[in-house]
C-alpha cells in the first residue's frame, strides 16, 4: 500500500522530534561537561570577604596607604567544644586550650585518599604559620593508621581521636577531608570540603588572620 500525504507528514514529524530530542540531550551533556570541568581542581574555602576596620578607614589620608587593613573575621554560632585523646601520643587534647589565635581544624583519616593528597600541603603551611593554631580531628581511624599517616607527612600538631565519628557528626561532616576555620573564640568562620593544596590553605589562613 502506498503512503498518502498524511502518512508522509507524520513520518517527517516523528523524524524531526527524534532529531530535536537528540540535540537537547547532546546540549545537556555539553553543559554538564562544562560544569564538571569548572568543579575540578583543589577545593577552596567559603570564607567571608575581608572588610576594612572603621579605625583604619577613618585614619586614611591622601598620602597614606590607599588600601585599609582588613578586619579579622569572626565566626557565627556557638563556639565549638570538642576534646579527646590524641591517637598518636595518647595525650588529652582539648580545643579549649588553644586560645588567642584562630584555629585550623582539619578532619582527616589515614584511609582517606583526599586526606593523603592534601596532607603534605597542610604540613607545609602548618610549619610556616605561627599566627594560627592547627588541630586535627582523626575520623574513624585506627591508632596504627593515624601514627603512620602523621609520620609519613611530618605532621607535628596534635589531633583529637574520633573513632566512632560522633564529634565529626556534631560538626556536620559531609565527607573527608574537611577543614574548618575557627575564630579565636572557636566559632566557625567557614570551611573547605574536599582536598585542597598549599595555596588553598594559605589563602584561607590569610583571610582568617587578616594578613
Amino acid at each position: 500500500m502506498s503512503e498518502g500525504p498524511q502518512d508522509t507528514g507524520r513520518r517527517h514529524l516523528r523524524r524531526m522530534l527524534v532529531i530535536t530530542a537528540g540535540a537537547v540531550v547532546l546540549a545537556g551533556l555539553v553543559v554538564a561537561g562544562v560544569f564538571a570541568a569548572a568543579g575540578t581542581g583543589p577545593a577552596r574555602a567559603n570564607l567571608p570577604a575581608p572588610t576594612a576596620t572603621a579605625a583604619d578607614a577613618g585614619a586614611r589620608t591622601a598620602d597614606a596607604d590607599p588600601a585599609p587593613r582588613a578586619a579579622r573575621p569572626t565566626g557565627t554560632g556557638a563556639p565549638i567544644r570538642i576534646s579527646g585523646t590524641d591517637p598518636v601520643t595518647g595525650r588529652r587534647v582539648d580545643l579549649a586550650a588553644f586560645t588567642g589565635k584562630p584555629v585550623v581544624l582539619a578532619i582527616w583519616a589515614s584511609w582517606c585518599p583526599g586526606c593523603n593528597d592534601e596532607a603534605p600541603h597542610l604540613a607545609t603551611v602548618a610549619r610556616s604559620r605561627t599566627d594560627v593554631h592547627f588541630v586535627g580531628l582523626n575520623y574513624r581511624d585506627s591508632r596504627d593508621g593515624a601514627r603512620g599517616f602523621t609520620e609519613r607527612y611530618g605532621w607535628t600538631f596534635p589531633s583529637i581521636g574520633d573513632p566512632d565519628g560522633e564529634l565529626a557528626f556534631r560538626l556536620g561532616l559531609q565527607g573527608t577531608p574537611t577543614t574548618l576555620f575557627l575564630d579565636s573564640e572557636h566559632r566557625e568562620i567557614g570551611r573547605i570540603v574536599g582536598a585542597t593544596d598549599a595555596a588553598g590553605f594559605s589563602e584561607a589562613v590569610d583571610r582568617i588572620t587578616a594578613s
